[in-house]
């Protein structure tokens, strides 16, 4: 009897030490109703970028440091959060990786020159537009054309990247010219600089800073496109995306709009639009 008293006792202690066990384990793994109070917990931002597209994002040659002018938002979104701009986390990704890692949870947002374009929304949800953006026909300074028609012919090889919308429209304007598919940007303006392509339709402003920073090897034939660049970030998640969407608000019309203006400014060479349709 007593060894019977003995055992169910031991069956008792054993089994509330297991439910004790899975209660803290629960308590640490901390339930949270929205991602903003999860990164508010957890101390730094954790953004997902890249690093081969000057001016937007890239390696400093003196500093060795990510630098650019995603970058310089997204140090503005970790000030928001924590009053201090270091307290982010970049995750360099291929620009194809894009919506994978928001989907996953292994960034808290992307912020790398994504326009937000209708097959994106079914996916991924964005702010407002925190940069105007644009893509353009590029060409080697070799082509001798005036008009985008004029390259309609199988002498003519197309760099661009694996982007739908993209692929669409060379296939409607220039059904004729081979297309070559990159990973990103910079590998396409190295199949230039190797006369791989002779053409190419990439962002206009990365584009425009390629032309400035190799003279004589490219020029802008035209822009095909006006595009809105947003921070991207899971759906479902109202909270956040309402906090995201507001600093983006408050950058372009608010009262965050000196600082954006100087990012846009030195990172862009130009001053950012005005915050207000009024507004000089």
């Amino acid at each position: 009897m007593k060894n019977f008293k003995l055992k169910w006792f031991s069956l008792v202690l054993g089994c509330i030490f297991a439910v004790s066990l899975v209660a803290t384990a629960q308590a640490q793994k901390k339930e949270y109703s929205s991602l903003l109070y999860e990164v508010l917990d957890r101390g730094f931002v954790r953004i997902a970028t890249g690093s081969d597209k000057p001016p937007f994002y890239f390696i400093d040659e003196k500093t060795k440091q990510l630098t650019g002018f995603d970058i310089a938002i997204g140090k503005l979104l970790a000030k928001g959060l924590f009053g201090d701009e270091n307290k982010v986390e970049f995750v360099v990704i291929k620009r194809d990786e894009r919506i994978p890692i928001i989907i996953s949870g292994k960034a808290d947002c992307v912020i790398r020159s994504t326009g937000i374009l209708p097959e994106r929304l079914i996916k991924v949800a964005f702010t407002q537009n925190y940069q105007d953006a644009g893509t353009c026909i590029m060409v080697s300074n070799d082509l001798r054309v005036d008009k985008i028609e004029e390259l309609n012919t199988d002498k003519v090889i197309v760099g661009t990247g694996h982007i739908p919308v993209w692929i669409k429209w060379l296939e409607v304007n220039l059904p004729k010219a081979k297309v070559l598919r990159f990973d990103g940007t910079a590998t396409t303006f190295q199949a230039m600089r190797s006369k791989r392509i002779n053409a190419t339709l990439e962002e206009t402003i990365g584009c425009e800073h390629y032309v400035a920073k190799n003279p004589g090897v490219a020029r802008i034939l035209k822009q095909v496109f006006q595009d809105q660049n947003g921070i991207m970030m899971k759906h479902g998640d109202f909270v956040w995306w309402k906090f995201l969407d507001g600093m983006v608000d408050l950058m372009r019309h608010g009262y965050l709009f000196p600082e954006y203006d100087e990012i846009h400014r030195k990172w862009l060479e130009v001053p950012a639009p005005p915050p207000n349709w009024y507004s000089k």
